[in-house]
């Protein structure tokens, strides 16, 4: 069993169902960013970074 982090989990488990979504590709690059902030600073920057891309 290997662990991910939030990040990485949150990528994995957007590229398996993207085809299932209504997403276009700029929704995916989007989204794919915030993955990459996951995890990397505390609670208040993290929501601050979904709201920003909300």
């Amino acid at each position: 069993m290997s662990y991910l982090s939030a990040g990485e989990a949150w990528e994995k488990a957007l590229n398996e169902n993207k085809s299932e979504t209504n997403f276009n590709k700029e929704d995916i690059n989007v989204l794919l960013m915030l993955s990459k902030m996951l995890g990397q600073t505390d609670v208040e920057g993290q929501v601050s970074q979904i709201e920003i891309t909300r």
